[in-house]
């Protein structure tokens, strides 16, 4: 059996371990079945040619496309002809939900069809070996969508990190000092924060600061000089612009309109974070 690794580039290596050719040669076969060894990673399986049986009796299954195998702790039986090889990629731990977002523990099946967790990539990999596409254009392919996931994944998180550290700074964040910090620059983070939110790095962290604006005037003494000073505004004054340019009244205005704690804005200031 004539098994082949190739590394990962750079960019994918946190969650590729690498990519695996494994061709069954006639010589190979000295009975009617082989056993594969459980080592606890994951596996995106594609059939380059051939099928193979995994399993035994009913709980047997054919695998002739692609398929994901999650780690398995007990060796598990296959049988298949000479000359079926396929085309794996193989997750560090964590690198399967680190590019779906899927985790191993929602997977209880030995075997997935690919298709039903990351069906781009199954189109993507099986439409080109329907046109026989070599294995070293295969994996090209493979690079660029899996780098595009992992940027896609990476911006989720990033805006989702910003968020997280406006909402617990109470708004008060210097954009500059968080990107100094995550080590990135400002354009990166406004254009992955505008992707997942539709606004501004500043504007996300301007509207979490008048929500706690409102929390503060709705639960406090009501002085706006004392809000202005505890939400790090400059002054009284440019606390009161910035409220009425948001909500279109000032505070008092809001104060005396009986209005209740707010449920309708775009990003809800979590209980956790005023505790």
């Amino acid at each position: 059996m004539k098994c082949i690794t190739i590394p990962p580039p750079a960019e994918l290596s946190e969650h590729i371990e690498c990519y695996w050719v494994n061709t069954l040669h006639p010589g190979d076969v000295g009975c009617d079945y082989d056993y594969i060894i459980p080592d606890g990673v994951t596996d995106a399986i594609f059939m380059l040619n051939g099928v193979y049986e995994r399993g035994v009796g009913e709980k047997s299954q054919l695998i002739d496309s692609c398929s994901l195998v999650p780690g398995f702790d007990k060796a598990v039986r296959v049988a298949q002809e000479p000359w079926t090889s396929c085309l794996a990629i193989r997750f560090r731990p964590g690198g399967f939900q680190g590019l779906t977002g899927i985790s191993i523990r929602e997977l209880s099946q030995p075997v997935y069809p690919l298709e039903e967790v990351m069906p781009d990539l199954a189109d993507l990999v099986m439409n080109s070996i329907s046109k026989n596409t070599q294995v070293e254009q295969i994996l090209k392919e493979i690079n660029t969508f899996l780098s595009g996931e992992q940027e896609r994944i990476y911006g989720s998180n990033l805006s989702s990190r910003f968020i997280e550290e406006a909402i617990k700074n109470r708004g008060s964040i210097r954009i500059s000092d968080f990107c100094d910090r995550a080590g990135l620059c400002k354009s990166t983070l406004e254009k992955n924060v505008r992707e997942m939110t539709g606004l501004t790095p500043k504007t996300c962290a301007r509207l979490i600061r008048i929500q706690f604006v409102i929390r503060e005037l709705l639960s406090g003494t009501g002085l706006f000089s004392s809000v202005a000073y505890e939400l790090d505004y400059h002054d009284q004054s440019h606390m009161i612009r910035d409220f009425k340019s948001v909500i279109g009244i000032t505070p008092g205005e809001f104060l005396r309109s009986g209005f209740k704690l707010p449920n309708y804005s775009a990003l809800p200031v979590n209980a956790s974070a005023i505790a």
